[in-house]
């Protein structure tokens, strides 16, 4: 059980991962004079919270099931 919840906890994961990478092939523009990418209105914000919610998710514990 515990094996299945680590998996689905992962799954999740990088179902947000894969949003992220859509996202930023659709929206992002790599400016080379700066190094950056940047995206149309409040996208880099859009970007650091599905980073936070994808690390939030890998960080969950998988608990023993007395617990």
């Amino acid at each position: 059980a515990k094996a299945a919840e680590a998996n689905g906890i992962e799954r999740a994961a990088q179902a947000v991962d894969k949003r992220l990478q859509d996202y930023i092939s659709e929206h992002g523009f790599y400016d080379h004079t700066t190094g950056v990418t940047e995206y149309p209105g409040n996208g880099e914000e859009y970007v650091s919270e599905l980073i936070e919610i994808s690390d939030l998710i890998r960080s969950l514990e998988v608990k023993g099931d007395n617990q």
